[in-house]
């Protein structure tokens, strides 16, 4: 199979960020590879979020690879500045990556990746819409004061506007940042932890849409630009 380099890049630089870096949890320390006849999907998730970008709407007859971290951070490296594609293939054991004069070869992860399309929602019961660009200086500016240990940032959405708060544990300082957003549902207070936010925040351009269950569920971040082809879901903080 064949795709573009440049759009391998996009997709993992997307993706890989959300991969596990605690040695227990094997099977996420990878990127989970899909391919199918007219596209490729790439997986990842920490149990705490989960990234997901792709090319086309998934078919019948998808395989599956698990690919070790390094490898995709190596192949981005070979492949950023690259014009042509990338070729891959795979036996029982590796995955082989060419790309003009380069060939990367690994050893696959084994076990069973998340049944990860459970934890995405279907269906939201609010809808924002928010600038990228914006939301993550906002976010980046909050975040300075949020605490250490677990940087939690409040969004409390309204109908207009997005107002970002966070505050240390200990101590009376309060950073405040708000924001227009189109927002369509009842007025809702989410937290999360910030340096997921800013991790995704940090690779989209372009209107984000921020879809809430409520307070308790998952939210599920698409980018517009990509007509919903990358999707971030992230697990909320308890709010004290």
């Amino acid at each position: 199979a064949a795709r573009a380099a440049r759009q391998w890049a996009l997709g993992l630089r997307r993706v890989i960020f959300a991969t596990s870096e605690e040695e227990t949890r094997y099977v996420m320390s990878g990127v989970q590879l899909e391919w199918w006849g007219g596209g490729i999907r790439l997986v990842a998730t920490d149990g705490h979020r989960l990234a997901l970008w792709e090319t086309a709407e998934p078919a019948s007859g998808r395989q599956t690879l698990l690919v070790p971290k390094k490898t995709m951070q190596l192949l981005v490296r070979l492949i950023e500045d690259e014009e042509g594609e990338v070729e891959f293939a795979a036996d029982r054991n590796h995955v082989y990556f060419r790309t003009v004069g380069r060939e990367l070869v690994s050893r696959l992860l084994t076990g069973q990746f998340p049944n990860y399309e459970l934890v995405i929602p279907k269906e939201v019961k609010a809808r924002a819409v928010v600038s990228a660009e914006g939301f993550h200086e906002a976010c980046r500016r909050v975040a300075i004061l949020a605490d250490e240990r677990a940087p939690a940032v409040r969004l409390s959405f309204s109908p207009g506007a997005l107002v970002l708060t966070a505050r240390p544990t200990s101590g009376d300082e309060e950073a405040v940042e708000e924001m227009e957003c189109s927002y369509e549902g009842e007025p809702m207070e989410v937290a999360f932890n910030a340096g997921y936010l800013l991790d995704f925040f940090r690779v989209v351009e372009g209107d984000v849409e921020i879809g809430l269950v409520d307070s308790q569920s998952p939210a599920r971040l698409r980018a517009l630009e990509d007509n919903g082809r990358y999707v971030y879901v992230v697990m909320p903080m308890r709010l004290g």
